[in-house]
Parts: structure tokens; C-alpha cells; sequence
């Protein structure tokens, strides 16, 4: 219940309930997100685009979001699906004014890596990094999955505000046959600004801000 005479409550109640239609809107589990038998779109995402947006709206199974242009030089990034791994996350992080980066983290048995390839600018060649990771850290990412609610976030995460610039942020996600990937567009809660910071810590980039 919320005390009418507390403006505070008033405005906690309106956030909570403004989140909760939000997420109620496209809500899907995880379990339902199983890897294709065989996908079509292994080596490439497909051109048409009725078929990319159907793969948005999840009609198609797909374990990749449709990526933004500025991703086109790393065409060389596979789906998750070719991924040798138990579980890998792949994070996408574009920036309103170019800086950008894919970092991409995975646990195959006992080994646990990062790799990432950082743009200074949106004409950058690359800076590229690539290390293990201590069950320490796994556990981090792990915890920071589980508080965002990745697993059951919807295809697309909107920003309640408004914004002149910021960054968006895609997280890909698979845990041995399902995956499940979501867009954060400039990401004003702190469970989902978390990913990215946790990510770009891991991947090398500690002093870069978001």
C-alpha cells in the first residue's frame, strides 16, 4: 500500500508499475528459446527484411539479434550457436558518438575466457584482447545475469527517459541448447548499466566509461 500523503511512495509505485507493463508486454522464458535443429542463418544473418524482423520478434528462433551497421567489421564474430561452450554471453556496446566494442565471455568445462575487440571511434581499427577468466569472475557475470533478469527480459529493453546521447547495449546469451538475447536502448536501470560495466571490466577496458 502507498501512503497518498508521501509523494515519494506515489512516484515508487507509479516507477514499479511503468516497469512491470513494460516487461509484461514481451515476456519470454528462456526454455522456450531452444537452438534450431538446423539454422539457415549460421554464417550470416539474412538480407531480406521480413525475415530479420520476424527473427526480432522472435517468430524465427535465432540465437543472434539483428546487428547494427557499425558491426560490419566484425562479421568475422560467430552466432552463439557455433560456439564451442557449455554457456557464453556475448555483450555489444555501441556509443552515441562512435566508441564501440563486442566482448564476448564463455565457460567450456573448466575454462573460462574473455575476448574483445575495442573501437576508439567509429572508423577505429580494433584493439584486441584475450585472457582467462578465475571462477571468481564467472561467478560475477553470473550474478550479474541473475539480477538483471536477463533470461526473461523481452527482444527490447526501451529507456524510460529521454536521452541526447548514451549507448545501446545488446547481450546474446547461451546456456547449453537455449539462448535468449535482448537490446538495451541507453539502459537507465542499474541491474542492465551493471552488464556493460561488469563486461568491459573483464574485457580489459576497466578505465574506458561507459
Amino acid at each position: 500500500m502507498t501512503d497518498p500523503a508521501d509523494p515519494q511512495s506515489e512516484l515508487l509505485a507509479q516507477t514499479v508499475e511503468r516497469w512491470r507493463v513494460r516487461f509484461a508486454r514481451r515476456r519470454e522464458a528462456a526454455e522456450r528459446n531452444s537452438l534450431p535443429a538446423n539454422c539457415p542463418f549460421t554464417k550470416r544473418l539474412p538480407k531480406r527484411r521480413h525475415i530479420a524482423a520476424a527473427i526480432e520478434d522472435g517468430a524465427i528462433p535465432c540465437c543472434r539479434i539483428e546487428w547494427p551497421s557499425w558491426l560490419e567489421g566484425c562479421k568475422s564474430e560467430p552466432p552463439l550457436c557455433c560456439i564451442d561452450g557449455d554457456e557464453v554471453y556475448r555483450f555489444l556496446y555501441t556509443h552515441a558518438f562512435g566508441q564501440h566494442a563486442v566482448i564476448r565471455i564463455g565457460k567450456r568445462r573448466d575454462e573460462i575466457t574473455v575476448e574483445r575487440s575495442y573501437y576508439e571511434g567509429m572508423f577505429s581499427e580494433p584493439e584486441r584482447y584475450r585472457a582467462l577468466l578465475t571462477e571468481g569472475d564467472w561467478d560475477r557475470i553470473r550474478a550479474a545475469i541473475a539480477a538483471a533478469d536477463f533470461w526473461s527480459l523481452p527482444r527490447s529493453v526501451d529507456t524510460c527517459g529521454i536521452y541526447l546521447d548514451g549507448f545501446h547495449l545488446i547481450v546474446e546469451g547461451r546456456r547449453g541448447e537455449r539462448f535468449h538475447a535482448s537490446r538495451f536502448r541507453q539502459p537507465d536501470m542499474a541491474e542492465y548499466r551493471q552488464l556493460g560495466r561488469l563486461a568491459f571490466d573483464l574485457g580489459g577496458l576497466a578505465e574506458v566509461d561507459l
